[in-house]
């Protein structure tokens, strides 16, 4: 699960892989028709077309196109570990911990409910 948000503040949400490669082909798909006089540009996004359609796009490639389009995507699972790993630092010092696990309850329960 992703959380995505545009540069500009206006969309935030969350998403999974599918909906991920969805939006990508949505951008190409407008980027296409603004700019359907530019031959090079138009070359290159069917290039990327053609391997979504293909299965041949490579998670680390969806995301680096969505980001060169303004979109920012934050992989929940590495929020979840990141959050782990903080929690576990600060129970070495600290008893109370219930704002992580607090957060991380909420992420178990979006999850969850989300593929539900």
């Amino acid at each position: 699960m992703y959380l995505v948000s545009d540069d500009y503040g206006d969309f935030k949400g969350l998403m999974n892989y599918k909906e991920l490669k969805d939006l990508l082909v949505d951008e190409l798909i407008g980027q296409t028709r603004e700019n359907h006089k530019e031959y090079d540009l138009i070359k290159y996004d069917l290039g990327v077309l053609s391997d979504i359609a293909k299965d041949k796009i490579t998670y680390n490639r969806v995301i680096e196109e969505l980001k060169s389009y303004g979109w920012n995507i934050l992989n929940i699972c590495d929020v979840q570990k990141g959050i782990n790993d903080l929690r576990e630092y600060v129970a070495r010092k600290d008893s109370n911990l219930k704002a992580f696990d607090d957060v991380l309850r909420y992420i178990d329960r979006v999850r969850t409910n989300r593929y539900e």
